[in-house]
């Protein structure tokens, strides 16, 4: 993976090397992190950090192709992890989730209020079980 993709975050190494495997066998995932531990111990694996986070690659890189793939993938990392883009992606996933839930016959817990209030340039008001309403069912 590492020879076509020149570096990877640590993230992105152990997700593919997990999806590499016989569907039904997986690998845990301390596993991995032991097997990366150990390929940097005896030199197979290396880590270069950008902005405190580790990047691994293969030793021997050529020095332009890893400075000029990190120059690539760190602004992309940058932006994927800011709070503001992880927030809008959660809150995605729990709307869908949210509405989903709320056409099927089954008790549920939270929600949100203002779905309907506003448009997406601003997030919307979470309702759970320490916020927000009793359990509710949707209508037949």
């Amino acid at each position: 993976m590492l020879r076509a993709q020149v570096v990877a975050s640590r993230r992105t190494l152990e997700q593919k090397i997990s999806d590499a495997g016989p569907s039904n066998q997986r690998v845990d995932p301390h596993l991995l992190t032991l097997a990366r531990k150990e390929m940097e111990r005896d030199g197979t694996l290396t880590e270069r950090r950008r902005k405190g986070m580790p990047w691994y690659y293969l030793p021997g890189t050529n020095e332009d192709q890893l400075g000029e793939r990190l120059e690539q993938l760190g602004p992309i990392h940058d932006r994927t992890s800011a709070q503001g883009f992880t927030e809008r992606a959660g809150q995605t996933l729990e709307i869908a989730i949210f509405r989903s839930l709320s056409n099927q016959q089954m008790p549920f817990v939270g929600g949100f209020s203002d779905l309907a209030d506003h448009d997406d340039s601003q997030l919307y008001t979470k309702e759970d079980a320490t916020s927000g309403p009793t359990a509710r069912a949707s209508s037949p």
